[in-house]
């Protein structure tokens, strides 16, 4: 609990210390205007939203987007202020960067947005004057890598069907591979045909010198796979339906989400489920935003 405290005493140190700096630090008046009360007081934005977004193969963004605060009409209404801040290991803030913004802007980007690192952002609504409002937070984010190439097989005894599927946390990029003893190290996601349909595996259910990876289903479509208030990840075996998009927990406890484009059906001559679809990845270990 003092960590906590400690950590948002810091938080609120390093707003405070923006503001100071965008006053110049001056505490002088002007008795000229003596006579004109200035407001004490703001209220924040309504709401704050972002999405932690990749182009396929290339750089990570993110996005930020705020309703208005409720005193934006008032005649010393100045605009918003966005600040960022880089968290350590220990989710303490080490370095930020912030910006004032016009009232009529109430959306943000950084892109590229730097993978490997986690950042908290802020906005607060602000005053002619200097007063600004209580601040808006984001959680914990981080950049992300997304391809749109991948495919997994359903398996075939004595094939050479693909099905199993792994990520390299350094490249973000994924790869197919046979169902082997010697791929085991490789594999985060493994699919068979069960009851006429093809399942998603743990790829230790199967076989114990095989990676145990957990699973969730989210929903459908676009709306599911930008989603970044996500479930603990807690089933082994899950049905592939085409849209669904579904959350996976690799052993090392990365977090990659899953969107099904397309399946493939059995057919003579390809006698397994072929399922295409794109993938997002947080290369940062126990980071479930994505």
């Amino acid at each position: 609990m003092i960590q906590k405290k400690f950590k948002l005493l810091l938080f609120n140190l390093i707003i405070l210390l923006a503001s100071y700096t965008f006053m110049g630090g001056d505490c002088s008046t002007d008795n000229d205007n003596s006579d004109i009360p200035s407001p004490t007081s703001v209220d924040a934005p309504g709401s704050l939203s972002f999405k932690v977004e990749a182009e396929a193969g290339g750089d990570s963004k993110v996005t930020f987007s705020w309703t208005a605060s409720p005193d934006e009409n008032v005649s010393d209404f100045k605009g918003y202020r966005i600040i960022t801040v880089e968290l350590d290991s220990d989710d303490n803030p080490s370095t930020f960067q912030e910006q004032a913004l016009d009232k009529a802007i109430k959306t943000h980007a950084i892109n590229p947005l730097q993978r490997g690192k986690r950042f908290k952002t802020f906005v607060l609504a602000e005053l002619n004057n200097g007063t600004k409002s209580d601040s808006l937070e984001t959680e914990i984010y981080a950049g992300i890598y997304y391809n749109i190439d991948g495919v997994i097989d359903s398996y075939v005894p004595n094939s050479s069907t693909m099905s199993g599927f792994g990520w390299n946390i350094s490249t973000g990029v994924g790869n197919p591979y046979a169902y082997t003893q010697g791929n085991a190290p490789l594999i985060d996601l493994h699919m068979e045909e069960t009851r006429e349909a093809p399942y998603f595996y743990s790829p230790k259910v199967f076989g114990e010198n095989f990676k145990l990876t957990r699973m969730k289903l989210l929903g459908s479509g676009q709306s599911a796979f930008d989603e970044t208030d996500l479930p603990e990840a807690d089933e082994t075996i899950l049905l592939v339906e085409n849209g669904n998009v579904y959350l996976l927990e690799t052993q090392e406890g990365y977090y990659v989400k899953v969107w099904i484009k397309s399946i493939d059906p059995p057919v003579i001559g390809h006698n397994y489920y072929t399922v295409h679809f794109d993938y997002k990845l947080q290369p940062i270990q126990g980071l479930r935003v994505l």
